[in-house]
């Protein structure tokens, strides 16, 4: 993102960021599938809900944010075993199956949001 257009979207005088159009505001919560004004603390049972790259049809996996162990969603040894495929996955595994979908996308002619 160039500078000009970071710069643009903080007041200038207090440093805090502008808030954001409804528009910009829809496309996030559509294209994320949460709500923009996300929760400050996240409780220990939170789970978030995501889908496993390795199915053609991919069911949506129920993963927990925190994991005593270290496999939760957001910390750094994430990994999770779809209930269908029963196959295991890591972020890494999904940042490929985003990668592929994104060039098949783009090889349509397809166009792809924030590029």
């Amino acid at each position: 993102m160039p500078v000009t257009l970071i710069a643009s979207l903080i007041e200038p005088k207090s440093l805090e960021p502008y808030e954001p159009s409804q528009p910009r505001v829809h496309n996030f919560e559509s294209l994320a599938g949460m709500p923009f004004n996300h929760p400050v603390e996240t409780p220990l049972s939170e789970t978030v809900s995501i889908a496993c790259p390795r199915c053609l049809d991919p069911p949506r996996v129920s993963v927990p944010w925190w994991k005593s162990d270290g496999t939760g969603f957001a910390q750094g040894g994430f990994k999770v075993a779809c209930a269908v495929c029963k196959k295991s996955f890591t972020k890494e595994t999904m940042g490929v199956k985003r990668f592929c979908n994104e060039l098949a996308l783009r090889r349509s002619g397809t166009s792809i949001a924030f590029s």
